[in-house]
């Protein structure tokens, strides 16, 4: 039992203020200061805790180091656009165009674990197309149904 409050929660003590939350329900993480922020949907936490220590106990998850003090959950990400990431929440969080950058690339290879992009071959998932491929697998239908007449 241990065990599996473990893997599923993380305890916050920070003051008078003591909780245990949900792993999954953290939308994004931020250090400012000597404090770090654990954002959720409707609450926010500040606990004393370094973010690399709050990163060590959620890792293998959705979660993306986007810079040194955000760590941000994508499973609560709505959309990423130029000027932001947009929380299903509504919550909107800014960032530099480099750091923005680097994140929105992992965001995409996150995304490609969904259908339909799960389905699809290597090739159809990046968009390569060899007409050569198409072209041979046009002449082998056709001559299975010349054969079946």
């Amino acid at each position: 039992m241990k065990e599996f409050f473990r893997r599923e929660y993380l305890s916050v003590m920070s003051g008078t203020t003591m909780a245990l939350i949900k792993i999954e329900d953290i939308e994004y993480i931020e250090r400012r200061g000597r404090r770090s922020y654990i954002q959720m949907e409707h609450k926010r936490y500040a606990t004393t805790e370094k973010i690399q220590v709050i990163a060590s106990q959620i890792g293998g998850r959705a979660f993306f180091r986007a810079m040194d003090s955000l760590i941000i959950n994508f499973d609560h990400v709505e959309r990423m656009e130029a000027d932001g990431i947009y929380f299903s929440s509504g919550h909107v969080f800014s960032m530099g165009k480099n750091n923005m950058a680097k994140t929105r690339k992992a965001y995409k290879m996150y995304l490609l674990r969904f259908p339909p992009y799960s389905t699809m071959t290597d090739d159809r998932r990046w968009g390569i197309f060899e007409a050569s491929k198409v072209a041979d697998q046009t002449e082998e239908d056709e001559g299975k149904k010349i054969e079946q007449e």
